[in-house]
């Protein structure tokens, strides 16, 4: 008799414990071929801090994303496909060689193919003047204001994600590092929806900046970085959303909250099944032992006999 108890004490345990998260992934269909950099031309010589990047791009349904690397590893751009299959963004452009490539990302962060390479150059600043010599050579940087040439490393911008997804409420974060120039930083967020903020960055460390946008969009992220010489670099990156590409408030990674289907039955039957188990156990009971007793008993043996 005890066992059924102990079981359904175990069980309704179970079912009454935390549920279990499953995450699942359904990739965005892949487009076939490859985004085409139209400009700037191969061999080109740049001489701005920055350039714009245009091209073409395979047209889906979601829309891609067209990210740019320099150099292959180092993301310096990106841009979501247009509805006509092309891409223009601005992006920054080392002094020295820069190999230029565009790439197709899926709206679910799936990579796809590659452009041919564009290589560009850019000449080397003129070098600061010797103590005592001629006052010191100005250049015009990405900001527009005339600043001076330093010995310290161009500002880098590292962004964390190719592109950012914006959440079925709105939810936006970017995420990345800053290095070289002359910290600490100020970092200028331009989130396209005619919101700005600026705040202050004192290290090299990785920090995410959240925004909130009122209309489910894809919108062109400005991130602006200033240092203490009034240097600049300037990042644009792409913000997507899957709702509004697939119609609905979809998201993908995300977690399904469930239990097993015998567990759910038995929390909603519990109880039924703990009386039939009782009832059940006491009949097989009865037709064991039933017969004995009924027996034992003075008077009924008797009435038994005579019929």
């Amino acid at each position: 008799m005890l066992t059924p108890i102990l079981m359904m004490a175990l069980v309704g345990r179970l079912a009454s414990a935390d549920t279990f998260s499953v995450t699942a992934k359904i990739p965005a269909p892949m487009p076939s071929g490859a985004p085409e950099i139209l400009t700037p031309k191969d061999g080109s010589a740049i001489t701005t801090p920055n350039t714009v990047v245009s091209g073409t791009c395979p047209i889906i349904t979601p829309a891609i994303i067209v990210a740019i690397f320099d150099n292959t590893t180092s993301l310096v751009g990106s841009v979501q496909c247009a509805d006509d299959g092309t891409f223009r963004v601005a992006v920054p452009i080392s002094y020295g060689t820069n190999r230029l490539t565009a790439t197709v990302i899926t709206i679910t962060d799936d990579t796809g193919e590659t452009s041919t390479p564009v290589i560009v150059t850019r000449p080397a600043p003129p070098k600061p003047p010797k103590t005592g010599s001629k006052p010191p050579v100005t250049y015009s940087g990405g900001n527009g204001l005339s600043q001076l040439s330093t010995s310290t490393s161009p500002i880098h911008i590292a962004v964390k994600n190719r592109f950012v997804l914006l959440g079925a409420d709105g939810s936006a974060v970017w995420a990345g590092s800053i290095s070289g120039g002359t910290p600490p930083y100020t970092v200028q967020m331009i989130w396209g929806d005619g919101d700005t903020e600026s705040h202050t960055v004192t290290d090299y460390t990785m920090h995410a900046f959240s925004h909130h946008y009122k209309v489910l969009h894809a919108y062109d992220i400005v991130t602006v970085v200033m240092d203490t010489m009034r240097d600049t670099a300037t990042i644009h990156t792409a913000a997507a959303t899957l709702s509004l590409q697939l119609g609905a408030p979809l998201k993908f990674d995300s977690s399904i909250q469930s239990v097993p289907p015998i567990l759910a039955f038995v929390q909603d039957y519990m109880w039924e099944i703990y009386i039939g188990s009782i009832a059940t156990l006491t009949f097989l009971w009865y037709l064991e032992h039933g017969r004995h007793l009924h027996s034992s008993i003075p008077g009924i043996g008797r009435m038994t006999h005579r019929h």
